[in-house]
Order: C-alpha cells, then structure tokens, then sequence
C-alpha cells in the first residue's frame, strides 16, 4: 500500500509544479500610419515615454532640472512611434488587459491585466512586486549642486533633449545666448533599444511590457564665454544631476498575472497584485510639469528657429 502510495505521488509531482499562476500572454505590433499590421480592434496602443528636462531658476538664480514626460521627436516634426500590445488568447488562457494614458497622450499610466486559466476558470493573483504608492515627487528635481555658481536673474526657464545628439556637446541656448548648456557623464541602467525588443517579440508570445529606462546624467551651465576659453574653472560650472526617461533604451519588465503596471512619474514601473491605488497626486505633478515643459519648449523652439532664419 506504501509503495502504490509513494509511487502515485511521484506520477503527480509533474501535475502539481505545472499548476499555479497562468502568466499572462500578450503580443505587440508596430502601429504605422494605416494602423495596426494585422487591422484588429483589440489591444490598446502606446508610446514609450521619453524625456526632456527642463532648467529653471528661482528668484535668485539658483538653477534646477526636472524631467518632463514627451512624446515629439527631438525635432518637433512628429511624434515618437506608436505601438500596440494585445492579449493573447487561447484554449488555455485569456488574458485582458485594461490601459490609462497621461491625459492628452498615448502615454501609459497604468496597464492592469486579468488572465483567466480557461482549464480550471479560476483567476489567480501573484504577490506585490514593488510598492505601488506615489513616489517621493521632491527626489525627482535635482537642484544645483553645492558650491556652484548661480546666473543672473534674467536667465529664462529652458530645456535640454537627451534625444537630441547635439546635447552632449556645448550648445549655446537659444533662450539665455550668453549661456551654454550640456549634457555629461550618462548612466543608463539598460542597453536595450524597442527595435532590439520588438525583434524578438512581434510574431510571438511575450510575457513582459517595455518599460521606460532610466537614465541620468549631469545638466552643466556655464557661460559660453568659459566653454570656449578652453580653461574652465570649476567655479564656472554649475552642474545638476538629473534622473530621466531614456529616449532609447527599454526595460523589459515581467507582466501580472493578475494585477497592474503603475508607471513611475519618470521612468520605470511598479507591479502590484491590485489596481486600487489614488493616482491623483502623480497625475496632477506630471500634469502641471508637462504644462510647464510645452510652455518652455514652445519659446526654446521659437528663439532657435528665429536664430536659425536670422543666419540665412
């Protein structure tokens, strides 16, 4: 009787590790012009947050820098591609998938994602990956850095495009002539482009979401007379170190099984096994940067295309 016992349990072993959570499955698409590749009506589409920072001073020319969610290119003649994630469904499983955008974009907020076991009809949860509270808004503005020098209180809030190649170079600003600014010393935490993610994803089940990368860098100043002297002092610089979302990079991120994405106010995600969590405070901070940074790049944009006609 013990021996049918033990060897019925070895014959269930297979069965019993095979059970658990049914991962969620989904599929994306490169969205053109026309639409989607295969013309369906499911799924959702996105675009993958970027960043441009902005640098502003306060009333005694004390700079800071803080990352605004964008979806233009660097040149402001379109917008970033767009993509489509849909759930992947079969005899096995179905999996559906709810999206929340920033207001006026095709950026997510949130993704939450129910898979049914079509096997058993049961709906499982997976534990709290991440904390899915707001994040410390007062850690996503770097100031100047100690001991560095102010401007003048004429200095106009500008931008900078870590897009934008010629950002990791001296450029003189188009708002602020007699200042230079530029981007230095970038770290980003992932190397992973959408084109290398997507090469491996379209045509096949994916069981993860591209999310934003982050990426920092150090926002320098200084008048342009100093950048070109070839001698710059140390006190001539004023740096800030500012954490951003990568305008190349993703980061493969596991999706729910049940459960929901709440992107981060910059970059990165937070998983959690709920989607009950007040998002009114993140909205409302990433409503009024994106309001500031439009207002910013509008007039940065203007004063470089009118140097730009002046040349000609």
């Amino acid at each position: 009787m013990y021996r049918q016992s033990a060897a019925l349990l070895v014959a269930l072993v297979p069965f019993i590790v095979s059970c658990g959570v049914t991962p969620a499955r989904v599929s994306y698409e490169k969205v053109g012009e026309r639409g989607a590749k295969s013309g369906t009506t499911d799924g959702y589409v996105f675009r993958l947050r970027r960043s441009i920072i902005v640098i502003s001073p306060d009333e005694k020319g004390v700079l800071s820098a803080s990352a605004v969610p964008w979806e233009l290119t660097p040149d402001s003649k379109s917008y970033t591609p767009m993509y489509k994630i849909s759930g992947k469904d079969d005899l096995r499983s179905t999996t559906q998938i709810k999206i929340s955008y920033l207001d006026n974009k095709k950026l997510p907020d949130q993704l939450s994602f129910s898979t049914v076991d079509n096997v058993s009809s049961t709906i499982e949860k997976i534990g709290t990956v991440g904390s899915a509270v707001a994040p410390v808004l007062a850690g996503l503005v770097s100031g100047t850095e100690k001991g560095q020098p102010t401007v003048a209180t004429t200095f106009k809030p500008t931008q900078i495009d870590p897009g934008d190649s010629d950002s990791y170079s001296w450029q003189q600003d188009p708002l602020n002539k007699d200042y230079c600014v530029r981007l230095n010393n970038v770290i980003e935490e992932s190397t992973v482009t959408i084109d290398q993610y997507l090469a491996d994803r379209i045509g096949n089940t994916s069981r993860d979401f591209p999310a934003p990368s982050c990426a920092t860098a150090e926002v320098e100043v200084a008048a342009c007379a100093a950048t070109r002297s070839g001698s710059m002092k140390a006190e001539d610089l004023t740096v800030m170190r500012v954490t951003y979302a990568s305008s190349r990079a993703i980061l493969p991120t596991p999706i729910p099984s049940t459960g929901t994405m709440n992107f981060n106010s910059i970059c990165g995600v937070n998983v959690a096994s709920s989607d009950k969590e007040d998002r009114t405070d993140v909205l409302t901070y990433i409503a009024k940067m994106v309001k500031s940074g439009t207002d910013i790049h509008a007039a940065w944009k203007k004063a470089k295309d009118d140097k730009k006609n002046a040349a000609q």
